[in-house]
């Protein structure tokens, strides 16, 4: 069941962590999602939520969406720092669409690493 949390050694917390990885990380766009990633030695996830995506309802479902998909399925991220940026049309995505646009775009960076 640990493997499950998200520990704060999961996530990408610091103003600085997040300009690092979307200046000088690989991107990759899956439907509304915009996947920017920079390697390293561990797992971590940061998520960038704008207004524009919608009211605050819609920006933590989005949020809690993404975060339990890191949370279940750990091993499909490849170890480093990821930062996923929902763009405007994320809000009207359902979850399991979000979650499709989210393994699509993992995959879309792994070929990127070979």
């Amino acid at each position: 069941m640990s493997d499950t949390t998200f520990p704060r050694e999961a996530r990408i917390t610091r103003a600085d962590e997040f300009a690092r990885v979307r200046k000088h990380g690989q991107r990759a766009r899956s439907g509304s999602l915009l996947l920017s990633f920079v390697g390293g030695r561990s797992k971590r996830v940061g998520v960038i939520l704008t207004r524009k995506i919608g009211n605050a309802v819609a920006r933590n479902r989005i949020r809690r969406v993404i975060r339990e998909f890191f949370r279940v399925h750990r091993t499909c991220f490849p170890a480093g720092d990821c930062v996923v940026i929902p763009q405007v049309g994320a809000a009207k995505a359902s979850n399991d669409e979000l979650r499709d646009f989210l393994r699509k775009g993992l995959l879309k960076l792994g070929k990127g690493n070979r």
